[in-house]
């Protein structure tokens, strides 16, 4: 018998969850080769698995599936069932296995509508087994002691809105599609039944199409791009012992007329200031981080592409070094305790700067958005960049770990005092 059976959406999450609820060891099993983790709480036996994101999927009963026989438009009058994915067919094994003598099911996964989503397809399989089995959901946002133990002092119920908006977005996914491919390549086979390939059709997907041409026109842009090619005079200059570096105002498309002014400017043996204006501005911090905000910024400054950025963000979040990282939110909720999250920051790479804060005021800058599912993402414990190197073997890890600490403490410092400096000289007959 199992008191308590914990379902999460990823491995490493389950074993985090027995390790911080555990009340002794925690001791590993495979239940048809997927990891449980079985440890001890309050005296009751409990048991932690991992799931591998959707465990089911949409799709048309199987008498559906004969494009020749069945008028497409037919399709929009059906209504889809949900079917256990291929390739998860052992975590509905283990799952049923588990839960067919668990008394509690806390369904811990990821606290947005797909993880709703993926609950009730828990919920589903355990209750196909198991009757009376009594279901809770569990949210966090951090993979962190506090965290974790906190969700599970207070269990809620799930909710179903949110479950029902993914699977309406599935079925609208799955109809349209189906809808669309079949009279597409049904309507081609009209006219020459040797047109495509045997086995091959023309695929269509709501989201798919509209982004595969934004691609192509973006690719046609490209190829029609005409360069052109220019020149751009740099001089270095001594200035009291400080050498700086000015650019010359304007460019040069004949390379003969910039060789020409180079040399001019290289022969002179004085520099004339023209004008010299200095000006002080004050920089607003920037607002709490979002997902868009943390694959945008990535991309710019880290040269990590958008996706490449989340799913590493997702793996820090699994290893509780950041919060969930799929969030719309750019307001600090008032119980996010910043404080204490500087504190865990003074013990990593980044400590003198956020014992700094620490010193001062706490005055968060403040977004306008709130999808009331996760805060924005934030640090949830110091790091040094050798920790993260031996433990992922991947510097990109640290560069986005890193970037979250910054923008987090930034969110919290005050205004930034920068000096905006206009120097125009003359030499030679020339602005520069």
């Amino acid at each position: 018998m199992i008191d308590a059976l914990v379902v999460a959406e990823k491995d490493s999450v389950a074993r985090a969850i027995a390790k911080y609820l555990a009340q002794g060891s925690v001791s590993t099993r495979k239940v048809y080769g997927i990891n449980a983790y079985w440890f001890t709480k309050d005296g009751k036996q409990w048991v932690s698995i991992g799931l591998r994101g959707h465990i089911m999927n949409i799709d048309f009963p199987m008498e559906l599936n004969r494009w020749h026989a069945i008028e497409p438009s037919r399709l929009f009058d059906v209504e889809p069932i949900l079917v256990i994915r291929d390739e998860n067919i052992n975590y509905v094994r283990a799952l049923s296995h588990l839960g067919s003598s668990a008394r509690m099911v806390y369904l811990a996964l990821d606290a947005d509508s797909e993880g709703e989503a993926i609950a009730y397809e828990a919920m589903f399989v355990v209750r196909n087994v198991n009757p009376k089995a009594v279901f809770r959901r569990v949210l966090f946002s951090a993979v962190t002691r506090s965290d974790i133990i906190n969700a599970f002092n207070s269990p809620t119920n799930l909710n179903p809105g949110l479950a029902k908006r993914v699977f309406t977005r599935m079925i609208l996914d799955l109809t349209l599609g189906a809808v669309f491919t079949r009279a597409l390549t049904l309507s081609v086979e009209k006219f020459d039944r040797n047109a495509l390939p045997r086995g091959s059709f023309l695929s269509y997907g709501p989201c798919q199409t509209p982004v595969l041409n934004l691609v192509v026109q973006r690719a046609i842009e490209r190829e029609n791009f005409k360069p052109e090619k220019y020149y751009v005079i740099y001089i270095t200059v001594n200035a009291a012992g400080r050498e700086l570096t000015l650019s010359h105002d304007g460019v040069f498309k004949d390379r003969r007329e910039a060789e020409g002014v180079l040399n001019l400017v290289k022969g002179a043996d004085k520099v004339r200031v023209i004008t010299a204006n200095y000006k002080e501005e004050f920089l607003n911090p920037p607002m709490p981080l979002d997902t868009i905000e943390l694959e945008r910024r990535a991309s710019r400054f880290l040269n990590i592409r958008p996706k490449a950025a989340l799913d590493i963000a997702e793996e820090l979040y699994r290893h509780g070094y950041i919060s969930y990282p799929r969030t719309e939110t750019t307001i600090y909720p008032p119980t996010l305790n910043l404080k204490q999250v500087l504190l865990g920051l003074t013990h990593g790479e980044h400590g003198d700067y956020a014992k700094a804060l620490l010193g001062t005021p706490i005055k968060p800058t403040r977004g306008d958005s709130d999808d009331g599912a996760h805060p924005p993402i934030y640090p949830t414990k110091g790091a040094k960049s050798g920790e993260l190197l031996r433990y992922f073997k991947n510097e990109k890890y640290w560069k986005i770990y890193d970037f979250v600490v910054r923008h987090f403490l930034a969110t919290l410092s005050p205004p930034a005092r920068v000096e905006r400096q206009r120097i125009i000289v003359e030499t030679a007959g020339h602005k520069i």
